[in-house]
């Protein structure tokens, strides 16, 4: 492919990639503020008072300390052994003393330093209808479109549907996120319908002659880049669409962007076609073209013009790195094609194929990730995957369409229940405690998994152990905690009740 660039440069019509792109080009830095919002949100720790409690008992109360020169010589010259034994001490009874006052539960923040990422389960978004698309620029946010024209918005905690956005001009097939107050959704016919945050636009036409696929990617708030089945590419700047024809007319299948100087466009020859900020250029081959039988490229993402990774009908994988592409990989055992993939800073991205195994490129190599839906759920697998969006690392979400009805997965940090013991209760008084958790999204969900409280005990929803124990003994239960993408945390208790 880079002998061909080489040649194309000679004429007058044709354009190479452009340069590398840095974290400081126009689009990719924008979606890097955008891909830290979400990370922040999920995976910021609660608090403790750890280190206030250290830091307090560095302090001396250096009035007594002055009144005499006796004084002065007990407190600053101490046996470094006995100080340590007396501080030990004093910190435990002090921790003991807050803990029995106040009906505080421990916590045991030392383990939920790291989140544990891993997908959730289901959300059924409908029932009747497929999901073509989803797009998540954030952790709470996302929005998803199906074929017949509905359209749907995640808030971090439920879905939103509109219903008929697009229902008279064939139904949606895909949509492109960059916040939570703009999206662009566009059907197969031509027409593209714009989301302000409120509501959807009715459907205005782009494309006169769009073919079968229409596909769309926003990398940055100014910026769109789309491709059609018919061999036209399109870009949207300064509030207008503007289209190109490009020469063979190309049947695309996907497209990714990095930011407003780099596109890459994958067509069912298994070529691709390139923006560089000013113009498109193409076909130029890879390795899914270079011989037959020619491999469709069916999803790219992009990190910049010196990195992306392209996807294909036959479950295989190939990766653009500074000018040169890889050997094409056969990642699918199953015979699935790749339906979406996503990239981060640093290199690493995911893809996953329609039974919705997951593969991560990182430092040069594929491996094997968990599955979208390990478990086989009935109605779902072996349909598996449709599509794939990453707000970052930490969170994506996966669209599934089944006999049951179309469902997103998201893959998350699960809830880490960090309250590590209860204190004690007595028969007929009250008792209140608030269990804790780090991670996940809020708002969270409490249950009892396991065991029992006993009468007159109850933990309620938002997590709060409450009422009047009726019976003195040893309770040994497990809580559980869910957040809304569906991830659950578990802890096992014990709760002592005396007479």
């Amino acid at each position: 492919m880079a002998e061909q660039m080489e040649a194309d440069e000679m004429h007058e019509h044709r354009d190479v990639i452009a340069v590398e792109l840095t974290q400081s080009e126009e689009g990719v830095g924008d979606r890097h503020e955008a891909v830290k919002r979400p990370t922040s949100g999920l995976t910021e720790m609660a608090r403790t008072k750890q280190d206030n409690n250290e830091r307090g008992t560095d302090v001396t109360d250096q009035s007594s300390i002055k009144r005499t020169g006796k004084a002065r010589a007990i407190f600053t010259r101490p046996p470094q052994r006995l100080l340590s034994v007396l501080l030990a001490f004093a910190l435990g009874l002090a921790a003991c003393t807050s803990m029995m006052s106040t009906g505080q539960a421990a916590t045991n923040p030392a383990g939920s330093s790291r989140p544990s990422i891993a997908w959730g389960s289901a959300h059924r978004v409908e029932a009747s209808n497929n999901l073509k698309s989803v797009s998540c620029p954030a952790a709470y946010f996302c929005a998803a479109v199906d074929d017949a024209g509905n359209a749907f918005t995640f808030d971090g905690r439920r879905w939103k549907t509109y219903h008929d956005v697009d229902s008279g001009t064939g139904g949606f097939g895909s949509v492109a996120c960059v916040s939570a107050k703009s999206c662009w959704a566009a059907d197969s016919q031509g027409f593209v319908s714009h989301f302000d945050g409120r509501g959807w636009s009715a459907p205005a036409s782009v494309d006169s002659s769009p073919g079968v696929y229409f596909g769309l990617a926003c990398p940055t708030a100014t910026f769109c880049a789309g491709a059609d089945g018919n061999g036209s590419a399109f870009t949207h700047q300064k509030g207008r669409w503007r289209r190109v024809s490009i020469g063979g007319q190309p049947e695309f299948q996907s497209i990714g962007c990095s930011g407003s100087k780099f596109c890459m466009a994958g067509d069912s020859s298994g070529d691709v076609t390139t923006w560089n900020g000013a113009h498109w250029s193409g076909p130029h081959t890879t390795p899914a073209s270079a011989s037959g039988p020619y491999d469709p490229i069916s999803t790219i993402a992009c990190l910049g013009s010196h990195m992306c990774v392209a996807g294909t009908v036959y479950g295989g994988a190939e990766v653009w790195r500074n000018g040169h592409w890889s050997a094409m990989q056969a990642l699918a055992t199953n015979g699935a094609s790749m339906v979406g993939a996503a990239c981060f800073a640093g290199s690493t991205c995911f893809m996953v194929d329609g039974y919705g195994e997951v593969f991560t490129w990182r430092s040069g190599r594929w491996t094997k990730s968990p599955a979208v839906d390990p478990s086989g759920n009935p109605g779902l697998l072996p349909n598996g995957a449709d599509g794939l969006s990453c707000a970052s690392p930490s969170f994506c979400a996966a669209t599934n369409n089944g006999s049951e009805g179309a469902y997103i997965y998201f893959r998350s940090p699960v809830p880490d229940v960090t309250t590590g013991s209860l204190p004690g209760a007595r028969v007929g008084r009250d008792y209140k405690v608030k269990l804790h958790v780090h991670f996940g999204l809020a708002p969270y969900r409490w249950q009892l998994r396991r065991g029992g409280l006993p009468k007159g005990l109850k933990l309620g929803a938002k997590g709060a152990i409450r009422g009047k124990p009726a019976k003195a003994g040893t309770f040994r239960i497990t809580v559980a905690v869910t957040d809304p993408l569906g991830q659950a945390g578990t802890r096992k208790l014990t709760l002592s009740v005396k007479k």
